[in-house]
């Protein structure tokens, strides 16, 4: 993964955190509104050539599509994961028969100076802004992206956590369990991703599920949703050991 693919990916992966707190569909003018800064990204970041045009087509593709789907489309499917697809794979093929990302001079610049003033990026265990760059990926990955594909797999095994019997009505959803899910949920990733990243300690994981079971020890009397505790804390814990393992070995 190159420098400047990453840098790419990021300012993607960046734009895409309007869809934490946003399960349903986003109005139009959001959506344009989206489309708009990953299009402005590009143009003012990169230079314009084969992965820079592609990637602003990805984007103008994806707004389209959005656009057009985004309110006729059931989002607890994981819809959005594909958009992802196209965003990140789309310049990226692009850009193998052509020219690859090149940042504007304005960016080097920039970045030069970056790294000679700032003494975290001057630490011997950082070899300049790939690494930093590698940790802001991943935890952008598990802490947005992830929460799309646990939300997918909870509506296929119908585990999305319901309302009080009292309050229950046909498909409602307890929000608020969801809500704190989705903060516990990013944090535990990224906790996991750190330290495996970091340092490999695959064991230290167990720790950090013994404590949340712990936290919810009551809760997990109810059988619904304990499935749906111990499915979204495999889950995360799965994610953020594909993504810490694959970015600590690049």
């Amino acid at each position: 993964m190159s420098t400047e693919y990453l840098i790419y990916a990021i300012l993607i992966l960046l734009s895409r955190l309007v869809y934490l707190r946003n399960d349903g569909p986003l109005s139009r003018r959001a959506n344009l509104l989206l489309s708009a800064v990953q299009g402005l990204a590009v143009l003012l970041v990169f230079t314009w050539n084969t992965a820079g045009m592609a990637s602003l087509f990805a984007v103008v593709l994806v707004a389209l599509v959005n656009l057009g789907l985004e309110r006729r489309l059931d989002l607890s499917k994981g819809y959005r994961l594909i958009t992802l697809f196209i965003l990140l794979l789309l310049p990226d093929y692009a850009a193998s028969f052509g020219e690859r990302f090149e940042l504007q001079p304005w960016v080097l610049t920039v970045s030069a100076h970056l790294q000679s003033h700032l003494s975290i990026l001057q630490w011997p265990r950082y070899t300049g802004a790939d690494q930093i760059g590698l940790i802001v990926f991943g935890l952008l990955i598990l802490a947005n992206e992830v929460n799309i594909l646990l939300r997918a797999v909870f509506h296929h095994c119908h585990l999305e956590p319901k309302p009080a019997a009292v309050d229950r009505v046909a498909g409602a959803i307890d929000n608020a369990e969801y809500n704190a899910g989705r903060v516990i949920g990013f944090l535990e990733r990224w906790l996991m991703f750190m330290i495996i990243f970091q340092t490999g300690e695959f064991s230290a994981l167990a720790f950090i599920i013994a404590a949340k079971g712990l936290a919810r020890m009551k809760q997990l009397e109810d059988k619904q949703f304990a499935e749906y505790m111990l499915i979204g804390t495999f889950v995360s814990a799965l994610a953020a050991i594909i993504v810490g393992s694959s970015l600590a070995a690049i």
